[in-house]
């Protein structure tokens, strides 16, 4: 009885190796037997723009308002992110909100926004067009991100402001140095001693956002030199203080010459003042 139970175990085993194809095994998993691998880590949203607020800094907590992103009815807000996971994204979606009114217009700027995503690194880039007679105030924008395995990012929070105040007078410079009336034939030596004092004032209804100044050539309109450094918002507060000093580079030419200020207030008008003077050895 033993040798045919032995006989027929053999047998059976025989039979289901001959059932698979050469170089083939088992896979338990396709019978449940092996679970799925587990995914527990969360997506990443890492934002620049617009800038994170942190109300909470103890060291900010008083002035975070003055620090928000600030926008003009009609200018274009702009968010841009990058959107990563370990395995697989699956959506992205925002929800910009009004937190505080400052004028009772009845057409706030708000908007959601959700997208169907994949990969592992996106990024994430949206221009939106805030309405020219959206209502001014407070606002916060409320990023989230999700995986395929449904877990969600740290969200991302931060509030910016809306103006809906219309300004349209010009920022006003006015210069003492060099004579803007050119009475004294405004002289600048290239000699050693040879230099423009620049001195005067930036004033504007809002606040002087912007200014910058150069040198150029009178006949040519061939730039000289910058006087203050170009390309660099700098925000302050009333007036601006003009207080410069512009010495002839070496190479500058003989001869009439012009130096150029220009000036930007906070909703962005623009206004410039041209002053001639003359180059000598």
């Amino acid at each position: 009885m033993k040798s045919i139970f032995w006989v027929l175990l053999f047998t059976s085993i025989g039979l289901m190796t001959a059932c698979l194809k050469p170089g083939e095994q088992k896979d338990d998993t396709k019978d449940g037997l092996t679970p799925a691998i587990n995914d527990n880590t969360p997506p990443v949203i890492a934002v620049s723009k617009p800038r994170l607020i942190n109300e909470a800094d103890p060291a900010i907590k008083d002035i975070w308002p003055t620090l928000c992103t600030k926008y003009n009815s009609g200018d274009s807000f702009e968010i841009n992110a990058s959107l990563s996971d370990d395995r697989e994204l699956e959506k992205v979606w925002f929800e910009i909100r009004q937190v505080m009114a400052l004028s009772q217009d009845k057409n706030p700027f708000s908007r959601t926004y959700t997208e169907y995503i994949s990969g592992a690194i996106r990024p994430f880039n949206l221009k939106i067009k805030i309405p020219q007679l959206s209502d001014g105030g407070l606002y916060q924008l409320e990023m989230y991100l999700q995986d395929k395995a449904g877990n969600l990012a740290t969200p991302y929070f931060t509030k910016f402001i809306v103006r809906n105040v219309v300004d349209d007078i010009l920022p006003d410079i006015r210069v003492s140095s060099p004579d803007t009336l050119n009475i004294n034939n405004n002289v600048v030596s290239i000699g050693g001693a040879g230099s423009l004092n620049i001195a005067g004032t930036i004033t504007d209804p809002s606040t002087v956002k912007y200014y910058d100044s150069y040198v150029r050539n009178k006949n040519t309109k061939a730039l000289v030199s910058w006087v203050t450094v170009p390309g660099v918002d700098q925000i302050y507060t009333g007036s601006y203080a003009i207080a410069n000093t512009w010495t002839p580079p070496t190479g500058t030419a003989v001869g009439a010459h012009q130096l150029i200020l220009r000036g930007v207030d906070l909703y962005n008008n623009i206004d410039s003042l041209i002053v001639d003077f003359v180059v000598v050895p």
